[in-house]
């Protein structure tokens, strides 16, 4: 478990880094540090919290220092996502979240509307139970 422990301060200590000036992420981070339970990846990661943000803007530039950085958090969400796809027998609605894209990106989809894409951010979504 040291190793994971490692690899979780590696990467809080990249987020305090990232956002040293903010007070209020700051404290996230703090919240993040003291409360982060992997049995509950997805909701830290559902959160709109700097955990969305960094993680996913080192997808979209494919950052791969950061995403090493993320690395046991990353494992920790895969295998949470997992666990919940086995124990869910109910019918899922998902709402998935929007995200922001830049005019370059967007001229870029319109012109291979024909053709292959390929998304580097993981998807972010809300599940709602039909009862």
């Amino acid at each position: 478990m040291e190793h994971v422990d490692s690899a979780k301060n590696e990467m809080i200590n990249l987020c305090r880094k990232q956002y040293k000036n903010n007070e209020k992420v700051l404290k996230q981070i703090e919240e993040f540090s003291i409360n982060y339970d992997k049995d509950h990846a997805s909701e830290w990661y559902s959160k709109d919290i700097f955990l969305f943000r960094l993680l996913n803007r080192a997808l979209r530039t494919e950052n791969f220092d950061v995403i090493y950085k993320f690395r046991s958090f990353i494992a920790d969400l895969h295998h949470h996502l997992e666990r919940l796809y086995r124990e869910r027998s109910e019918i899922i609605s998902i709402v998935y979240r929007g995200a922001q894209m830049s005019i370059q990106e967007l001229k870029a989809l319109e012109e291979n509307s024909n053709g292959l894409i390929s998304i580097n951010t993981l998807t972010a979504r809300c599940i709602i139970y039909d009862a």
